[in-house]
Parts: C-alpha cells; structure tokens; sequence
C-alpha cells in the first residue's frame, strides 16, 4: 500500500464516522454533549474531601450510558467528567451517589478492597441512594449537604 492512499482513506474514515453523529454529540463517540457541572459536597457544614460523586442517568435509551464522575477536593469541591477531564454532564435528570471513603487500617491488600464509606454506605449505592439532581444546557453548580446517615 502506498502512502497516498493512507493519507487519503483516514480523512475520508473519520468524515463518513461522523455523519451519524448530531450537531450536539462530541466527537469522541458521538455522545449527547456535557455541561459543565460542579459543585461542594459536605457532611454537618464540613468539607468531603476525597468524596466520589457519580451522577448515573436516570432516563436513555442507551444500554450503556456514560456515568459521569469526581473526586471531591480537600475543600469539599468537584468537576464533573463525562469524556474528558471536568467537561460536565449531559442535560438530564440523574440519581447521585457519594462514597466517602474512610482511611485505611493496616496495610492495604491485593484484593482491590475499597476503604469502608464513612456514611455507612447510605449514599453509595445507586439502587437505594435518594440523591438527584437535574443538568441543564448551561452551566451548573450543585451542592449536597449530606446530614447525618
């Protein structure tokens, strides 16, 4: 195969994968386009520094919708990610969860175990978690002050 045609066919690739895509998608993988998203996350008025905030989908009709996700900052602050590094979320209404993990007693093991969630795990499972919020076409900042579990 000559050079030519490898210059040629990749342009002409990526154009005919991305007529499928709408004027909303990103050109990663033609998904619905996210919205900046951030926020704090305490617990009784005190940062959650290190707290894993995921927002799952709660209406697609994808079979695999993205989950987009953070870490929470030593004051308590997070950006979410969809794609790439704190783009946000797409516009929608989503069920939350926040795993605070714990510090680790002892050494830590191969087993790929996590540290135990200091809120009992009330807020970590998104099958019971009571936590939503809503994502609009423009920026967002949404705040969760957790009480006590």
């Amino acid at each position: 195969m000559s050079n030519r045609w490898m210059v040629g066919a990749v342009p002409l690739l990526m154009s005919i994968g991305l007529l499928g895509c709408s004027s909303d998608a990103t050109p990663i993988d033609c998904g619905p386009k996210p919205h900046p998203v951030s926020g704090t996350v305490t617990f009784k008025g005190k940062p959650m520094g290190g707290a894993i905030v995921t927002f799952y989908p709660m209406t697609t009709g994808e079979k695999f919708a993205a989950a987009p996700s953070a870490t929470a900052d030593a004051d308590g602050k997070y950006r979410l990610t969809t794609y790439f590094s704190g783009d946000g979320a797409p516009a929608g209404e989503y069920r939350v969860t926040i795993y605070w993990p714990g510090k680790r007693r002892g050494l830590p093991n191969d087993d790929g175990d996590l540290p135990p969630d200091q809120l009992k795990e009330v807020y970590a499972n998104k099958a019971t978690s009571k936590l939503r919020a809503k994502v609009a076409a423009q920026e967002n900042t949404i705040d969760f002050a957790l009480p006590t579990p």
